[in-house]
């Protein structure tokens, strides 16, 4: 069920997205860091996602993707974000919903991010406390 709802997902971003002429970035999913040492947490995050840029006055993009989680479980999430410059970098929020974890099949997130260049550190209080890198391997 996971993934048929992942699918749909897909098809409504880019159904929604298909006449812009934004950007939009395939991002790797990669390591993370958990500050509490203690607990078994997964830190090899791999997966994939998308971001794209929307001209909304709502929100600066959408994002989708899929993951390994650090209760080595498969996530998959969605969701807007708005980004900032700052200098050479964009610090931004994204908020959505995803799967995946043990507190609930679907629950909603916040996170906030710093992007320099195709390096996205995404810091997460979610769940437990996480430092998480993603790349932009792709822009299309």
């Amino acid at each position: 069920m996971k993934w048929i709802t992942f699918v749909l997902t897909i098809i409504v971003f880019f159904a929604l997205t298909y006449h812009a002429k934004a950007e939009t970035y395939l991002q790797l999913h990669t390591i993370s860091y958990h500050p509490n040492r203690a607990a078994n947490f997964n830190e090899n995050n791999y997966g994939m996602g998308l971001r794209h840029y929307v001209e909304n006055e709502k929100f600066d993009y959408i994002t989708v993707g899929a993951y390994k989680n650090s209760e080595f479980k498969t996530s998959l999430y969605s969701g807007v974000g708005w980004e900032w410059p700052i200098y050479n970098f964009k610090v931004g929020l994204s908020a959505g919903a995803i799967t995946g974890y043990s507190r609930g099949s679907v629950v909603p997130y916040v996170v906030s991010n710093i992007r320099y260049k195709r390096l996205n550190l995404i810091i997460s209080p979610f769940i437990e406390p996480v430092i998480h890198l993603t790349i932009d391997v792709m822009k299309f």
